[in-house]
């Protein structure tokens, strides 16, 4: 009987004193603390939202995903960067919990070394944030790839010969390099921060080419007094002869059984056919001259760095050549690919360059029709990529700052001397028509006309700066 009581007042004491916790239902409070670091703002919710419902409904079973980013531009100190970057890498979780997604692609420009802002130091802490940005974004592992961007080297001052110290290819290995796992790299070169991925399920061979590569030369031990155009005396816009030769093999996918079956997707952080900037002084003809030859299985020599590398196509089945992928441009171009000899005036074939806009809320191309917005989620902005590979169809959703694209890929081949014909958009409202080249093809109100021999695209933009683009051939 005495325990029954000794019991009964326990409870009695706890139901009073709620075991020292304050049981008196308190009041919202009128202004909540601030959100932790891991906390998804609203507007980041509803926008990765937004995005994953539009890629949803053009997946299917013959569509590859990817999610892209390029550009961050870290910069140390900047408070509206760093919150901008880190919102956007929660976005990247947000999609990436809602969407199946075969690969994340980071294209280069992680930080922002250059124009007096060379301390070293500066773009190891740099580089260091950048890639716990992508490590929360994209995870540490997995389906990804890192590529090197011309700022990355943290060497952007070096010509001027006012740098004595930036990142080796060891180091950005480390960097970036590392994190690409699925790579198969060049066992000659294996921190060259190139390579291929082969996708089996989907009959892809991704090329991930290095457009800062300085593998042949290494760190010069000073700033040379005269530059040799035969050899790379900068980091930040090169491509190396050795990475050359591996991409010249890399194409003709050996051991893979049904070539024809199969597509190859060529990304870098600057675009093979880029003729501005110096990249291919060095060489005969841009790289993308490479494709181009390929595709039409020719043979012949290219030069590269004072060398003469020759390649023969002629008894191979091309694999079919996907839009080529970048960044770099820090907008969103479209554009049919040169493959001009950079001295011999400007050639276009029927291959199509996509750039990815700059996630930086800072650096913007001057082609963008958008601005950043600080605490939104146009603060930044990264793209989601639907290739419908049945379909030929590419889409392109941007999160946050930016608009859409939708490029329809295989050529339509026209004569010279062929009427009109009428193209048809899914685009809504008012609608604006135009060709790339209007000496190829002109275009108004839907229809296009073609005026002589060559390729461009033919591009109808509404109101919001969306676009759909159709690649034209005039034979």
């Amino acid at each position: 009987m005495r325990k029954i009581v000794y019991f009964c007042l326990a409870l009695l004491l706890v139901g009073l004193f709620g075991c020292g916790v304050n049981t008196t239902q308190s009041k919202p409070d009128p202004k909540p603390a601030a959100a932790s670091a891991g906390t998804v703002p609203a507007y980041v919710q509803a926008e990765a939202k937004r995005v994953s419902d539009l890629v949803r409904a053009v997946q299917n079973p013959h569509t590859f995903t990817i999610v892209a980013v390029s550009d961050l531009h870290y910069l140390k100190g900047d408070a509206k960067v760093g919150k901008a970057l880190n919102e956007m890498a929660l976005g990247i979780k947000e999609v990436l919990s809602q969407v199946p997604v075969d690969y994340k692609i980071a294209f280069g420009d992680y930080i922002y070394r250059g124009k007096g802002y060379e301390k070293y130091q500066d773009g190891v802490e740099e580089m260091q944030a950048a890639n716990d940005i992508l490590n929360t974004a994209f995870g540490q592992s997995g389906n990804q790839v890192r590529l090197t961007g011309n700022h990355d080297a943290n060497a952007m001052e070096l010509d001027r010969g006012e740098l004595k110290q930036f990142f080796t290819m060891h180091d950005l290995y480390q960097y970036l390099g590392k994190h690409s796992g699925n790579m198969i790299t060049d066992s000659l070169n294996p921190e060259g921060n190139y390579g291929y991925i082969d996708i089996p399920e989907k009959k892809i061979r991704i090329i991930c080419l290095n457009t800062s590569d300085f593998t042949d030369e290494g760190k010069p031990t000073v700033i040379p007094d005269q530059k040799d155009n035969n050899k790379n005396t900068t980091t930040t816009h090169g491509i190396s002869k050795r990475q050359v030769e591996w991409f010249i093999e890399t194409l003709k996918l050996k051991g893979i059984k049904d070539p024809e079956a199969w597509n190859i997707l060529p990304v870098s952080h600057i675009v093979l056919s880029q003729t501005k900037g110096g990249l291919w002084r060095n060489t005969e003809a841009n790289a993308a001259f490479l494709l181009s030859e390929y595709v039409q299985k020719h043979k012949g020599t290219f030069i590269v760095k004072g060398s003469k590398l020759p390649y023969d196509y002629s008894g191979i089945t091309p694999a079919r050549v996907l839009p080529y992928i970048h960044g770099h441009n820090h907008a969103f171009p479209v554009k049919s690919m040169n493959v001009s000899n950079e001295s011999k005036g400007v050639v276009r074939n029927d291959k199509i360059t996509i750039g990815i806009p700059n996630a930086c809320p800072l650096r913007n191309g001057k082609s963008n029709t958008y601005n950043k917005t600080e605490d939104t989620a146009k603060s930044t902005s990264f793209s989601v990529i639907a290739i419908d590979l049945k379909k030929s169809v590419v889409n392109v959703f941007c999160y946050g700052a930016g608009f859409d694209r939708t490029i329809h890929f295989d050529s339509i081949k026209m004569k010279a001397d062929a009427p009109h014909i009428a193209l048809h958009t899914a685009l809504q409202g008012k609608v604006v028509w135009k060709s790339q080249n209007k000496k190829v093809v002109k275009a108004e109100e839907g229809k296009i006309k073609p005026v002589s021999t060559g390729n461009t695209l033919v591009v109808a933009e509404d109101e919001k700066g969306n676009c759909e683009f159709w690649d034209v051939a005039v034979e």
